[in-house]
């Protein structure tokens, strides 16, 4: 069961809050294993059901162009 999330937050809320709801789900009912949690709350599940792009900036030293790599 789905709970309400306002469209109107911001993603990073939202997606907290979706977490939040399935681990007070996962909490109350004794027929769901560590596994199912953990596959319910993964990233990119949630971002799919929640329609979130994700749009992260890339991390770290860029990679080297040209030449032979190391």
């Amino acid at each position: 069961m789905l709970s309400y999330i306002p469209r109107e937050l911001p993603d990073e809320r939202r997606a907290k809050d979706y977490v939040r709801d399935k681990l007070y789900e996962a909490l109350r009912r004794n027929d769901i294993s560590v596994d199912d949690f953990e596959a319910s709350v993964a990233s990119e599940r949630i971002y799919s059901i929640l329609n979130i792009t994700r749009t992260a900036k890339p991390r770290g030293r860029p990679r080297k162009t040209g030449g032979e790599a190391v």
